[in-house]
């Protein structure tokens, strides 16, 4: 079974239940705190930045490829 302080210390624990999880997530990912809406733009924007770096991989072994006639 899942058990939440095999995984948080209890200091931490604390300042979850002080702060809130959205306040320190929030901080983490540099806005006030994380909603839904700040939830999905960040997830987009990481997937969208990480799609264009595949495409530009790809793009690379697929010119080295025929450069090199394989």
């Amino acid at each position: 079974m899942f058990k939440i302080e095999n995984f948080v210390s209890p200091r931490a624990m604390a300042t979850i239940q002080q702060a809130g999880l959205h306040k320190i997530a929030g901080a983490m990912a540099g806005v006030d705190e994380i909603t839904v809406k700040t939830a999905a733009q960040i997830i987009g924007t990481k997937a969208r930045l990480r799609r264009s770096e595949f495409k530009k991989i790809a793009e690379g072994i697929q010119a080295l490829d025929t450069v090199t006639g394989g």
